[in-house]
């Protein structure tokens, strides 16, 4: 059974440039649209948090960054704490928990696994929070 786009409300439909309504995307589809147009910028944010060599520097790229963040920039952010947090103290790592560009952090994995489709991703940004 095929669905027809024409019954649906108007108001679910966008009129293109060649006259053609179109399904609007939702939030999640454009969300994800746009972080494949910044694909350079988030070459270059993972470069930089790999060079990371602190909790603070990852927090400090997630902080000033985290809306150009793709699931991999994520994913780096959270292994590189992990990585870097597991040779701190206790009360370091704790203050990570704490520190809320880590709550923003981990606000934008919620919202991007939201709209992601992909069971691994998700999988493995479930492993690597673990790790912290």
């Amino acid at each position: 059974m095929t669905v027809d786009d024409t019954s649906r409300p108007s108001s679910d439909l966008l009129e293109s440039l060649d006259g053609i309504k179109r399904p609007v995307p939702s939030a999640a589809d454009q969300k994800r649209s746009m972080r494949k147009r910044k694909a350079p910028i988030n070459f270059r944010l993972n470069k930089i948090l790999v060079r990371a060599e602190s909790s603070d520097e990852v927090l400090g790229v997630v902080g000033e960054n985290l809306n150009d963040f793709n699931i991999v920039n994520i994913g780096t952010a959270l292994y590189r704490l992990a990585l870097v947090g597991g040779s701190q103290s206790p009360s370091s790592r704790d203050s990570i928990r704490v520190d809320p560009r880590f709550s923003q952090l981990i606000d934008e994995i919620v919202e991007t696994l939201e709209g992601d489709s992909e069971r691994d991703s998700l999988q493995h940004v479930c492993f690597l929070t673990s790790q912290l």
